[in-house]
């Protein structure tokens, strides 16, 4: 599976940590790797954990709870190994 999007977002709970710009999923072997710009962060919750990644798909939102985020340099990378909850958008 291969995956582009536009937008998203790093919570901590209901809190927001980030914003994401342009993400990017590819396979990494039995898993898969996120790449996502960072558009904006909370200086406090985004070096909180854990983190939950939520990504804007067409008119639903993928959710990884407890991801395994890597940030730095306006950058966010997560290593993902399961199916994402998947939410209808509001």
């Amino acid at each position: 599976m291969r995956a582009t999007g536009e937008s998203g977002e790093l919570r901590v709970g209901h809190r927001h940590a980030a914003v994401l710009g342009r993400w990017t999923i590819e396979p990494a072997g039995r898993s898969f790797v996120l790449r996502a710009s960072v558009a904006s962060e909370d200086a406090f919750w985004v070096n909180e954990r854990p983190l939950d990644v939520l990504l804007d798909v067409g008119g639903t939102r993928w959710l990884w709870r407890h991801a395994n985020v890597e940030l730095g340099g306006g950058e966010v990378v997560a290593r993902i190994s399961e199916l994402p909850i998947v939410e209808m958008r509001s």
